[in-house]
């Protein structure tokens, strides 16, 4: 099983670092394609020449893009900041889940299309941390429906919040609790 793990914390000193670093350790090297979008510098803003080609010409979208459609599992990291996920990868879902990646259009020319979802059977798995609550409802229909969904993949989210009211011992299990259930996926 090809896996795709995608951090979006800038620090190495954070709970999402230390996530990224043990299901790395975990999941076999040869079927494992890591990410740390901030160690590589991702190009997170979508050029307006990018969105009237309707391609990217960059490297590392192209990698990231052939490298998700490989991907029987996706897992992403991210800390809650304002409700949202980092702003680099809002960037990622903008240059990576693209047409002809995530979804396709079908239909006659200048007739109504049909959207073809193209990212079917595939697992997405969405770890978000928060010093505060998350509203799991919320954020469902974000990443199950509205994005994920709209591919036709399968998501499913694992939250980590009220991080500043509880004891690291807690935390260390839960976390492991999650490393556990995705590996058996």
């Amino acid at each position: 099983m090809n896996s795709m793990i995608v951090l979006a914390h800038p620090s190495r000193e954070s709970l999402n670092y230390s996530l990224y670093q043990g299901l790395c350790n975990k999941i076999q090297r040869q079927d494992l394609f890591p990410h740390d979008l901030y160690r590589e510098d991702f190009p997170c803003i979508l050029p307006v020449e990018e969105i009237q080609r309707g391609i990217s010409t960059d490297d590392l979208i192209g990698q990231h893009q052939r490298e998700l459609i490989q991907s029987d599992r996706i897992i992403l990291l991210y800390p809650d900041w304002w409700s949202m996920p980092p702003a680099i990868l809002k960037g990622w879902l903008d240059r990576v889940l693209t047409a002809e990646v995530a979804y396709s259009w079908q239909g006659e020319e200048f007739m109504e299309k049909n959207k073809n979802p193209l990212l079917k059977g595939k697992k997405i798995h969405i770890i978000v941390t928060a010093d505060g609550a998350l509203d799991f409802y919320w954020l469902k229909k974000l990443w199950g429906e509205k994005i994920w969904g709209y591919c036709g993949a399968e998501a499913k989210l694992y939250l980590f919040d009220n991080l500043k009211d509880q004891p690291y011992k807690s935390v260390q299990k839960q976390m492991q609790a999650i490393l556990s259930g995705l590996l058996v996926e």
